[in-house]
C-alpha cells in the first residue's frame, strides 16, 4: 500500500492482513500444483520403472507437504480470525519457524525435481554433446 505498517489505520491493516492470509493459501496451492504438474510431465517423458517409482515418491512428498502448508496457513492461528484481527486471546504457530521450514522444504523438493531426470538423460543413447545440452536445458529450469 506504499506505507509502513505503523502508518496504517487499523481497518487498513486488517484488510491488508486478510489479503495476506488469502494470498498464503493461494501461494501454497499454486506451488504444490506447479510441482505436481512438472512431475506428471516427467512421468510421460521418462518411462523407466526406477524413474517412475522415484517420481511417484517425490510427488507423494510434494502432495503431503502442499497439503500440510495449506492447512497450516488456514489453521495457523486459533481462532482463525486472530491472523488478521490480532485480538487477544489467541494462539498462533511460530511464523518464522513455519516460513523457514517451508523455505527449506521448497528448496529440497525443487532440487529433487531438477535432479530427477539427470540420470535417465545420462543413460540415453545419444552423442555426448546432445546429452550435455539436454542436461543443461533441465538444469536451466532450476533457475
Amino acid at each position: 500500500m506504499g506505507l509502513h505498517i505503523w502508518e496504517l489505520q487499523p481497518a487498513d491493516s486488517m484488510h491488508s492482513l486478510k489479503a495476506f492470509y488469502a494470498s498464503l493459501i493461494v501461494y501454497y496451492l499454486s506451488l504444490g500444483f506447479t510441482k505436481v504438474s512438472i512431475l506428471l510431465q516427467y512421468q510421460r517423458v521418462f518411462t523407466t520403472r526406477k524413474f517412475q517409482i522415484a517420481c511417484w515418491t517425490i510427488m507423494a512428498v510434494v502432495l503431503v507437504y502442499a497439503f500440510w502448508t495449506v492447512l497450516s496457513s488456514i489453521f495457523g492461528c486459533k481462532p482463525i480470525q486472530a491472523f488478521w484481527t490480532l485480538k487477544q486471546p489467541f494462539e498462533c504457530l511460530n511464523q518464522y519457524a513455519v516460513w523457514f521450514a517451508n523455505g527449506a522444504m521448497n528448496i529440497l523438493t525443487d532440487l529433487a525435481i531438477i535432479i530427477l531426470p539427470m540420470p535417465v538423460i545420462r543413460k540415453l543413447n545419444l552423442p555426448r554433446r546432445q546429452k550435455q545440452a539436454l542436461i543443461g536445458i533441465f538444469a536451466i529450469g532450476g533457475l
